[in-house]
């Protein structure tokens, strides 16, 4: 080989492996620092969960301690000793052994107790009591202040660790009368921290707490050191981090030799409760391995690449430095914090593993962040919040009431809500909807409850708004805010749909003092009496329901009301089409017997419950005719009637409930057909007339049987005005008035259905007054909506229709 090729495969090399070199320290120089920096900021991370962790757990010995020390028991037991004596009588371990099991009773962590009397008389102690405090003078500083501190923890004699808290006794009137020096069980918070350990091959949590000359002593098992909890001393001098862990409040983070003298990187922070040290830390070699496993792919890299550029011209160079160039994109989204994009390098080399390893450690550290932070908002959400709704629930709004009740010294409220006209939207609508009723009252109130006020829901569609401060006119006047919530209608995902509350006011006037407030049960049993006087259907209305009003609302809410349809036919001709369907409803009992409707409509028919059955057949008939509709069963001509009774036809929501039903099935407006008994009476015209505007038709039915025929006609103008079936047994002497009746609606543009027929001689009359449309049994009797579609849907008949 002469001069000029090596000259030249020199050059080559040149030019093409030193740029790849320096992407790859490029490269291993950017995985560096940013590895770095991810790792100082997870470490950071890890340090604030465990130490809120750790701080909780604190939080609630005190609140464990503080709630014993409330114990009326124990304020009267330590009360009766004389505490001005240097010795107070009849003082012996019975007080602190009566203490101790208050504690067990409350399910607390307390394992031993020792009960001091004003002025550090003891009145005696548990036989197991033995902390001796690092600082001498805590139990003289509770009593002087009436603070609760934490001492120092120990290793007891039974190789228990403990913890020294300190809780002042106090009188309703704030004199500090003891102290309960209790030994709580440490064991909970060490599980906290040794338990999570364990997330590196290398990595630690650890404790340790100032003794009296300024060590650290370790209060925690050390992974490389088991036997260092309460044994271990770590001298000030030394300045190892467990000693800056002591001094840091705010937390940091720092690259410093650990208690092995091993180089680590450590996050450090002071708990300030008890002024412990906590440590979290991994070795650094552990750390920073991927960038070692960086440093020997490019050595390898590099070398491999110099023997293929030798032996067949660079094949695998551009390859490479693409992998090369993908690392290093996803070593800085890495370091960013962007774990989602993953490498996806699937050759089976040493850059492909250092892909899928940085691919892993991204995964690993997503998921444990986002596992830890998850499950802590979890766990504090759900104990005081409504799964559905989001707002406080009924738990939460008791202990506030509770707490309101004991220790509150001015006047308080609370209003009691309950929606009205809920139920019916939801067995008309689903739960789905109902549930988006909630959630929208739900965030209307949550918005709503600035300062102190607290809204929660109580169950169902009640909710609580808790007072604070509150005298019976303030109530009115929130209680009036409220109501101002549901002035506008709520957006559902089938529309806007109107909404009302009744509310309840419960005030507790007076309070504090020997007196205790109202108890949660007495307050919530006032404001719900308060809210159901305010229903618009009043209570003594519904403890006087029938029993078939009973058993129609049972079949509602158990789906045993059926929907039947007879079909309407048009005549004209030859051909017997159908043209439309009346839908009649029936009842089916618990035992399967099928009831008509004359045992049971004419005691609903105008009440509440008549108006709940009228929306359910009106949505069942919708539903049916708008899949009928969608299969081509039938055309847009199509007409459907339903019965309305006279609870129905006089209710101000008429035509909103109507257009629920149709956004909700989806039928169009004049493919629906309300009809209306000549013989109801107080029928809102105007509704009527509104629904006309919308393209929902109506028909007049039993036309010829009340005086107020030719008014109501000429009122509300219906679509179809439907013969009672009386008049086709009519006499020959009144064929004139039958036929005079005829012509009169037939003058007044309207389409007139001979209902009832149910022999040839009644057909045939009608056919001689030129009456095209029929319903009878003569041509069919209501069916299921099933064995309609089977007997008189075909394709064939809803072309011709």
């Amino acid at each position: 080989m002469d001069l000029g090729v090596r000259s030249r495969i020199l050059t080559w090399l040149v030019l093409v492996v030193l740029p790849s070199a320096a992407v790859g320290w490029f490269t291993l120089g950017l995985v560096d620092a940013r590895l770095s920096q991810r790792i100082e900021s997870d470490l950071a991370v890890l340090r604030r969960l465990e130490g809120a962790r750790v701080e909780d757990g604190l939080a609630r010995y005190v609140e464990d301690g503080r709630r014993l020390a409330s114990n009326p028991a124990i304020i009267d037991m330590i009360g009766a000793f004389d505490t001005d004596s240097t010795e107070a009588d009849g003082a012996d371990a019975d007080v602190a052994a009566e203490v101790l099991q208050r504690a067990d009773e409350m399910g607390s962590h307390v394992v031993a107790v020792e009960v001091v009397a004003r002025g550090g008389v003891g009145l005696g102690r548990t036989d197991d009591y033995g902390w001796e405090p690092f600082d001498p003078g805590i139990v003289d500083r509770v009593l002087a202040t009436g603070t609760t501190e934490f001492g120092n923890a120990f290793r007891s004699e039974s190789g228990q660790g403990r913890l020294g808290l300190v809780v002042p006794v106090q009188r309703a009137d704030g004199v500090v009368i003891g102290v309960l020096s209790l030994e709580t069980d440490l064991a909970p918070i060490l599980t906290l921290i040794t338990g999570d350990q364990r997330f590196g091959a290398t990595s630690e949590a650890h404790i340790a707490q100032a003794t009296p000359s300024g060590d650290a002593q370790f209060i925690t098992a050390l992974r490389f050191e088991r036997d260092a909890a309460f044994n271990k001393l770590v001298p000030t001098d030394m300045g190892l981090p467990i000693t800056e862990a002591l001094q840091s409040p705010d937390g940091r983070v720092m690259r410093a030799a650990d208690y092995r003298g091993v180089d680590s990187i450590l996050a450090v922070e002071t708990i300030e409760a008890t002024g412990w040290g906590l440590v979290l830390k991994i070795d650094a070699a552990e750390a920073y391995a991927p960038v070692g496993e960086i440093r020997r792919a490019i050595a390898l890299g590099a070398t491999l690449t110099v023997l293929l550029i030798l032996g067949c011209t660079g094949l695998l160079i551009n390859p490479l430095g693409r992998r090369l160039r993908r690392l290093s994109s996803a070593a800085g989204r890495v370091a960013d914090g962007h774990y989602q994009d993953s490498i996806g390098d699937e050759v089976d080399d040493e850059l492909g593993k250092l892909a899928r390893s940085i691919d892993r450690l991204a995964a690993d550290l997503e998921a444990d962040i986002r596992k830890r932070s998850l499950v802590e908002r979890q766990l504090r959400h759900q104990v005081s919040h409504d799964a559905l709704t989001g707002i406080y629930n009924r738990d939460h709004a008791n202990t506030q009431i509770e707490l309101l009740s004991e220790r509150a010294t001015e006047p308080w409220a609370i209003l009691f809500l309950d929606l009205d006209g809920f139920k019916p939207i939801n067995d008309t609508h689903g739960h789905a909807v109902g549930d988006e009723i909630l959630q929208a009252v739900a965030h209307r109130l949550a918005a709503a409850a600035t300062g102190s006020m607290l809204a929660a829901r109580w169950g169902g569609d009640e909710f609580v708004v808790v007072l604070p401060n509150t005298d019976g006119e303030l109530a009115e006047l929130r209680a009036d805010e409220v109501r101002e919530l549901f002035t506008h209608p709520v957006s559902t995902s089938i529309g806007e749909l109107a909404i009302r509350c009744s509310i309840g006011i419960a005030v507790a006037d007076r309070v504090g003092g020997d007196r205790p407030g109202p108890s949660v049960d007495a307050m919530v049993i006032e404001a719900d009496a308060a809210m159901f006087a305010e229903k618009p259907v009043s209570r003594r209305k519904r403890r006087t329901w029938s029993k078939t009003e009973r058993d129609v609302a049972a079949a509602l809410r158990e789906d045993r009301i059926e929907v039947w349809y007879q079909p309407v036919l048009n005549v004209a001709g030859n051909n017997s089409d159908v043209v439309g369907a009346e839908a009649l409803v029936r009842l089916r009992a618990t035992d399967g017997q099928l009831l008509p409707p004359g045992e049971f409509l004419p005691s609903v028919i105008d009440r509440s419950i008549g108006v709940d059955l009228d929306q359910h057949v009106a949505s069942q008939a919708a539903q049916v005719t708008a899949a009928w509709l969608d299969r081509s069963l039938i055309t847009a001509e199509f007409r459907m009637s339903v019965n309305l009774g006279a609870g129905s036809l006089g209710a101000e929501d008429l035509v909103q409930r109507l257009k629920n039903v149709l956004v909700a099935s989806g039928l169009l407006p004049p493919m629906l057909v309300v009809e209306v008994s000549e013989a109801a009476q107080h029928i809102n015209i105007d509704s009527l007339r509104a629904l006309g505007a919308l393209g929902i038709g109506s028909a007049i039915d039993d036309v010829g049987i009340s005086h107020s025929n030719f008014d109501r006609l000429l009122q509300v103008r219906p679509f179809f005005a439907k013969l009672d079936r009386r008049w086709l047994a009519t006499s020959p002497e009144e064929t004139l008035i039958l036929q005079s009746l005829v012509d009169t609606c037939r003058g007044l543009g309207l389409k007139m259905v001979a209902e009832g027929i149910e022999t040839p001689e009644q057909h045939e009359l009608a056919r001689s007054l030129d009456i095209d449309f029929v319903q009878g049994f003569l041509f069919g009797r209501p069916v299921t909506h099933t064995d309609f579609e089977r007997h008189w849907l075909r394709a064939e008949t809803a072309v011709q229709s």
